[in-house]
């Protein structure tokens, strides 16, 4: 299975970000996911079986 690019990863103030297309942007928080438009936790966050990726999942979905 290849990688879908589904986004983009930034820092917004001192923080890093990930903006989805078409779902929005949101800041990591330890674990959580959390969104940008007004802080409230939507996901959580782990690392891939290989270790080169992370997982996220966001309203019942895997990406």
């Amino acid at each position: 299975m290849g990688f879908q690019k589904i986004g983009r990863i930034g820092l917004f103030e001192g923080r890093m970000i990930c903006v989805l297309d078409g779902l929005g942007g949101f800041f990591f928080d330890e674990h959580a996911l959390q969104s940008m438009r007004d802080g409230r936790t939507i996901g959580t966050v782990g690392r891939s079986r290989s270790g080169r990726a992370v997982n996220m999942h966001l309203n019942g979905r895997l990406f």
